[in-house]
């Protein structure tokens, strides 16, 4: 390999960085790839410094597919181009910047772009490439920080084995752990109700993979003039002590409470009357309200990021959507297109709540679930896992528990660690981490971890998990008791979806659509089929309830010999038409009337005369043939019998 070129084992393969990228404006570039997946990062400073008063690092993050990198043309038809970045795209920008903004200089106000451009798409993961990749571009600037950083992505497969950056072939959980050696300084994680224990075994093989490869890295570059200079101005900056913090470290808190203590809690099953499903739970004064709705498959998310398309798996039919608008923080602003924030916040959501759900073939709807943060005093995001968590129980979804969400905050220092439960805004802003813990009493559905500083060590990883294990269970517990003795069953006006064998489908639609039409007249109910699978039925419950008869009977398997008692609906040349049961109608032959010889059956029966008749004969299209004569054959000596004598 040449001074250009650098190749880092990885899992069960290789990392290529490669630094003749042809970026040469940009301070610092790589292509990073793996397995036939490409991604181009760069790294630039502006050599002008913002002004001094603001209170962050001004870091941007832009993560950019191109349909190009999956060998296809997509887009809008006018323009087939690409348009906004994807959900998945801004999650794996919010990725980057999670793991790189702590190791920054809190005093650098030289705004900072990081660009990944994902180039060809194949079986490795482009996020753990583009952080790999964001951190060495920044050591190519040559710039003061506390990098190199790694990244990691463990699965936990079905059969509990552990897969380091390799995918497992199915897998019940992951995690992506960021961070420089023994430490980690960002989390994400969604797994099936994983126990504490299973989650900090994962943590430990990811830091171990971390600490491999942050030792191949290559050193840093020297700086350029415009980044030296920058560094110059760093050297000279001073940071303002944090008194909050000093007091934090402590035990402190302006509430009063102490560091294992949770806020207020309220909570209240059903919030907005006329919704299918909602909620609202506040803890403190943080406070969310979630709404469910519920609908047919047809009207699932199709989320085209070039991963989804890549792997045929567009459809998304469980989409939760978290707003914050500007009242929840008391002040007065702008709503636009979501932000970032609200795109990862939701997604933090769906993550958590996603394995409490049924299957789709078991509860075959669309879920959307929106959550409104309506006050907000830190973890507004764990406020909206349980809003919306107790409104799809409202809404009589099927879920396995309920789930709740907690954040857990650093003081102090990883030598001499304050752990807080259920952080305040204040809290989250002046301590040291944000560690957003979810799940159910069974376990673990999702974290996501984000630190100020350099990382946490696998004791300080532990010890939260426990304490957020503590809380979650006291904040269900509060849940279970808003709910407690009241069943919820599926909403009187969400529409019903059954699922019907494909081969009855034709006869349920009928010529032209013309059975349909006739169960609508019928019942005033609505009656759609979707995917040849699903008849989707709308309107009031006993229209619901005749129409899912009237299917029923159309679809329920019938067979010889079985008696019934028909109603004679018309008469035909040769015999008539009778009713079985719920509209499915059979064929009465004129000679299966008695043993006799019978001109026509309208000799013997009337329109709306009940009779006993036996099923003959079935056919794979759904006819059926019945008969009188098979084990009644005195019924017309008995019915005229009756007639005389009354």
């Amino acid at each position: 390999m040449s001074d250009l070129q650098t190749t880092i084992p990885y899992g069960d393969s290789e990392l290529t960085l490669d630094f003749d990228t042809g970026a040469k404006k940009a301070d610092g570039s790589v292509v990073v790839s793996m397995n036939g997946t490409s991604v181009l990062i760069t790294a630039t400073l502006d050599s002008e410094s913002l002004d001094e008063s603001i209170e962050f690092v001004p870091l941007r993050v832009d993560y950019i597919e191109r349909f190009y990198a999956i060998h296809q043309i997509l887009g809008p038809r006018y323009t087939r181009r690409e348009g906004k970045p994807s959900d998945e795209a801004v999650l794996t920008a919010r990725l980057i910047d999670r793991s790189i903004r702590p190791h920054l200089p809190t005093t650098l106000r030289h705004s900072l772009h990081i660009v990944a451009t994902v180039l060809s798409l194949g079986s490795a993961d482009p996020d753990t490439l583009s952080i790999i990749g964001a951190s060495a571009a920044l050591q190519q600037t040559g710039i003061n920080w506390s990098g190199p950083i790694a990244a990691t992505k463990v699965e936990v497969s079905t059969s509990d084995d552990l897969h380091v950056n390799q995918k497992a072939h199915s897998f019940k959980a992951r995690m992506l752990v960021a961070g420089v050696r023994d430490n980690a300084n960002m989390v994400d994680f969604s797994g099936a109700e994983l126990s504490e224990e299973m989650v900090s075994q994962v943590f430990i093989k990811a830091v171990e993979a971390n600490s491999a490869v942050i030792k191949a890295l290559p050193e840093s570059n020297t700086a350029n003039k415009k980044v030296a200079n920058i560094n110059e101005s760093l050297s000279a900056a001073k940071s303002t002590e944090n008194e909050i913090a000093k007091k934090l470290s402590t035990g402190w808190r302006s509430d009063g409470r102490g560091s294992k203590e949770v806020r207020e809690l309220n909570a209240r099953a059903v919030a907005v009357a006329g919704t299918h499903g909602s909620a609202r739970f506040s803890r403190g004064d943080t406070a969310a309200l979630s709404v469910v709705t519920l609908d047919s498959l047809n009207n699932s998310l199709m989320n085209e990021s070039i991963e989804t398309v890549a792997s045929n798996s567009v459809d998304t039919t469980f989409i939760v959507h978290y707003n914050f608008p500007p009242y929840a923080s008391g002040t007065a602003g702008r709503i636009g297109s979501p932000s970032r924030r609200e795109v990862g916040h939701g997604y933090l959501t769906r993550k958590a709540l996603l394995p409490t759900l049924p299957s789709t073939a078991e509860y075959p709807y669309t879920i959307r679930v929106v959550s409104e943060i309506l006050s907000s005093d830190g973890s507004s995001s764990m406020a909206s896992i349980s809003a919306a968590s107790l409104a799809m129980h409202t809404a009589g979804i099927p879920i396995t528990n309920l789930c709740a969400g907690v954040a857990i905050g650093l003081a102090g220092s990883n030598e001499e660690p304050v752990i807080l439960a259920d952080i305040s805004a204040e809290e989250d802003h002046n301590g040291l981490m944000d560690f957003k813990v979810a799940g159910t009493k069974v376990g673990i559905t999702a974290l996501q971890l984000d630190t100020k500083h350099q990382g946490i060590n696998l004791k300080i990883f532990n010890d939260s998990l426990s304490t957020a294990k503590a809380a979650r269970l006291e904040i269900i517990d509060a849940m279970q008791s808003s709910v407690a003795g009241n069943t919820y069953q599926h909403p009187d006006n969400a529409p019903l979806v059954v699922e019907v064998p494909r081969e009855h489908i034709g006869r349920i639609i009928g010529k032209g659509g013309s059975n349909i039409r006739e169960i609508e007249e019928k019942t005033g109910a609505k009656v759609s089929i979707e995917n040849d699978r699903y008849a989707i039925i709308e309107g009031n419950n006993d229209a619901k309830r005749q129409v899912l008869s009237l299917i029923n009977a159309e679809t329920r398997e019938y067979h010889v010999g079985e008696d019934f008692k028909a109603v004679v609906r018309e008469f035909l040349p040769y015999g008539a038409i009778v009713e079985l049961d719920a509209g499915r109608e059979a064929l009465l032959h004129v000679s299966e009337l008695r043993d006799a010889f019978v001109e026509k059956t309208e000799d013997l029966l009337n329109v709306g005369d009940e009779v006993p008749v036996t099923i003959v004969e079935t056919s794979s299209d759904g006819r059926i043939k019945v008969s009188i004569r098979e084990k009644h054959q005195n019924f017309f000596d008995d019915k005229t019998a009756e007639i005389k004598n009354s």
